[in-house]
C-alpha cells in the first residue's frame, strides 16, 4: 500500500507576528509625499481586485466565492479614488479642499463629475456617458458597500447575497480596467490642472 506523505497544517506559535519587519527593506515608497502616499491605497485595491480576478478565470469554482471581495476591493477602489479628485480638485471650484467622510459613490461621483466637467470642458461627452452608467451599475448593486462585505446587513432584517451563478468575470475586468483608466487619466489631468493655475 502505498504511503501519502501528508504534510500537517500550519498552526500558530509563540512568537508570531503578524507585522514584522524584514531588514534592509528598501521603503521608501512609504516617506513620500502625502499625495503620492494617499495614492497607494486605491492602487492597492486596484491591484488586489485584478490579481483576484486572473486568479478566479482559471478556477469556476473559486470564482463562486472570489467574486465578493473581487467586487468590494473594486468598489473600494473606486471610493478612494473619487475622493481623491474630491480632495484635489476641490479648489478648482473654489472649495475647500477636502472630501466628506461617506462610503456612498452617487454622491462622491456627483462631485467628482462637476471637477471633471470643469478640467475637460469638451471631453466626449460619450465616455463621460459610459462611465456615468457604470457609477449607476456600481450604486444600485451596492449603495453603501455592503452587499460585497457581508451576507445580511447589520440589522439582520436584509439579506444581501446575490446570484453571481452567470457573472462574467473576463467581462467584469475589462470593463472595471476601462473605468480605471478614465479615473486615473482624469486624476491626472486634474493634478497638472490646479498645479499650472497656482503657478
Amino acid at each position: 500500500m502505498a504511503i501519502i506523505d501528508v504534510k500537517p497544517p500550519l498552526w500558530p506559535v509563540k512568537g508570531d507576528k503578524l507585522f514584522k519587519g524584514v531588514p534592509d527593506q528598501n521603503d521608501e515608497i512609504w516617506n513620500g509625499h502625502r499625495d503620492r502616499q494617499w495614492s497607494l491605497y486605491p492602487y492597492g485595491y486596484q491591484k488586489a481586485f485584478q490579481l483576484l480576478g486572473s486568479e478566479a478565470l482559471k478556477d469556476d469554482a473559486a470564482k463562486q466565492v472570489l467574486i465578493f471581495p473581487i467586487i468590494f476591493l473594486f468598489r473600494h477602489y473606486i471610493e478612494l479614488t473619487l475622493k481623491q479628485i474630491i480632495e484635489i480638485g476641490n479648489p478648482i471650484l473654489g472649495k475647500q479642499s477636502k472630501y466628506d467622510p461617506i462610503h456612498k459613490i452617487e454622491e462622491l461621483w456627483d462631485q467628482a463629475k462637476k471637477i471633471i466637467i470643469k478640467v475637460y470642458p469638451e471631453g466626449k461627452n460619450e465616455d463621460l456617458s459610459t462611465v456615468d452608467d457604470c457609477m449607476k451599475e456600481i450604486i444600485k448593486k451596492d449603495p453603501k458597500s455592503l452587499v460585497f462585505r457581508y451576507p445580511e446587513d447589520p440589522k439582520k432584517t436584509e439579506v444581501y447575497l446575490p446570484d453571481c451563478g452567470n457573472f462574467d468575470m473576463r467581462n467584469f475586468l475589462e470593463v472595471s480596467e476601462k473605468i480605471s483608466n478614465f479615473l486615473e487619466g482624469s486624476l491626472t489631468g486634474i493634478y497638472e490642472y490646479r498645479k499650472n493655475s497656482e503657478e
